[in-house]
């Protein structure tokens, strides 16, 4: 009995499928490994850091901008000078006069894209600004820019293992003296 070109076709395209899914399976697992070496490697979480925070001055308002991609994904930032790169499920923040700002958040290579959120930063108030890279295409995604922090800010971790802000931290991470 001979297959004709459709039941090769067919089990070509369930090959492709499963390999696919192989694909998907390991890069789901070697992210969740990546994030435990994260929380095994000492940097800080969101709630453990939230409570090493100086207090808000009054003439200041916080921008928390929190990250949530897979281990895999990296965003660069860039608001009012600073510049970070995020990798994985993480977050910085920082407090700055009342004002609006530019957040740039970019990311390179394959999907490669940009995208620009005002930010109103407010004396007194924590503005939350939440990233993500679409999962299809691994471009950044549209910012969303929230009054209260999302569900996902809490399991994050902080982009570098002290609990200083985003302003005491050059381009490379490093704590300025």
């Amino acid at each position: 009995m001979t297959q004709g070109p459709k039941g090769r076709h067919d089990s070509r395209r369930a090959g492709i499928l499963v390999a696919t899914w192989g694909l998907l399976l390991c890069v789901g697992c070697a992210s969740s490994l990546a994030n435990l070496a994260i929380s095994a490697s000492g940097v800080p979480t969101y709630a453990a850091t939230v409570k090493a925070w100086p207090p808000l001055r009054e003439d200041q308002g916080r921008v928390v901008v929190h990250f949530d991609g897979s281990a895999a994904d990296m965003v660069g930032l860039e608001m009012n000078g600073l510049k970070a790169s995020l990798v994985g499920s993480c977050f910085v923040f920082t407090d700055w006069a009342p004002g609006d700002y530019t957040l740039k958040a970019s990311k390179a290579g394959l999907g490669s894209s940009a995208r620009e959120v005002r930010v109103s930063v407010v004396a007194g108030r924590t503005t939350y600004v939440e990233l993500s890279t679409d999962p299809i295409v691994g471009a950044v995604a549209e910012p969303k820019v929230l009054d209260k922090a999302s569900e996902a800010l809490a399991g994050s971790h902080h982009n570098w293992k002290d609990t200083e802000p985003w302003s005491r931290h050059d381009e490379k991470g490093r704590l300025k003296p």
